[in-house]
């Protein structure tokens, strides 16, 4: 008999031992699945991704190289008179409409661009529609809507302008200033033309003649230039810059490429970073 009970046990223990294991939230089984966006799987997570319906919006100064090959849209509250400005959403939705200051016009789409041609301050207001996620989110009733102010202030009150004090990545001991002046043609010289660059090469700097001074494509808080600069054999010329001013107006970062000071003054591939804080 115990012979029997002992048999017994060990065909259980056997037959066990044997049987192949089904348990999806068993990481030693052959169908475990841990993925929340797998229905299948034990830990599936039908929200995930999901979110409440948002009129949650971007504005964005769209500033472009010289030779137009590249836009650049920079996040802002300020824009210079007669630069684009982009609103966009930043989720999509079944509906939209803008508000867009006292502009008459109905604007439907997920993105608006316009220009302003004289300084102004305006409201900007978004109400998006979507079928919301109901049981994600059984409060969300499938609108909402977002206000933001837009500033508008003319070309020569680009926060750009001033002085900044740093050095590139590449030679952080060479520290040098740059600066964004305003610049009047010499026979109209109390009448504002653009913003230039000067100063970006160390010992390249000299306003009153614009030596080495850069024009571009300009906004409240970028700069952006393409194949210019002068005295090429001074190692004064510069090629594909971008200069991105931060959010408080006191540091830049300058990306930009250079030319080597010799003939046959082929492009350097690096790209360098002029990285400097306010000073002026």
């Amino acid at each position: 008999m115990k012979a029997f009970i002992f048999l017994s046990a060990v065909v259980m223990l056997l037959f066990a031992a044997c049987k192949p294991c089904d348990d999806p939230t068993n990481p030693e089984c052959g169908n475990y699945c841990d993925d929340p966006a797998n229905p299948a799987c034990f830990n599936y997570d039908p929200c995930l991704g999901k979110v409440p319906v948002s009129a949650v919006f971007e504005i964005a100064e769209v500033v472009g190289y010289v030779n137009y090959d590249t836009i650049i849209y920079v996040p802002t509250d300020t824009s210079l008179v007669n630069n684009y400005v982009r609103f966009r959403a930043v989720q999509e939705a079944d509906s939209y409409e803008w508000y867009i200051g006292s502009d008459p016009r109905a604007f439907t789409t997920r993105e608006v661009t316009l220009f302003f041609q004289e300084p102004t301050q305006l409201n900007i207001v978004l109400v998006v529609k979507s079928v919301p996620s109901a049981n994600c989110f059984p409060n969300d009733d499938g609108a909402d809507t977002i206000r933001k102010r837009l500033v508008v202030v003319e070309r020569e009150e680009s926060a750009l302008i001033g002085k900044f004090e740093g050095a590139t990545d590449q030679n952080p001991g060479e520290r040098y200033a740059v600066e964004f002046f305003k610049y009047s043609y010499p026979q109209t010289p109390t009448e504002f033309q653009d913003v230039r660059l000067t100063g970006l090469h160390p010992g390249c700097n000299n306003v009153l003649e614009q030596a080495d001074a850069f024009s571009g494509a300009y906004g409240y808080r970028v700069f952006a230039f393409s194949d210019n600069g002068a005295f090429i054999e001074g190692g004064c010329y510069a090629y594909d810059g971008v200069a991105r001013l931060n959010s408080t107006n006191d540091s830049i970062v300058i990306q930009f490429r250079k030319v080597e000071n010799q003939w046959p003054y082929s492009l350097i591939e690096e790209t360098l970073f002029f990285r400097g804080a306010r000073i002026e």
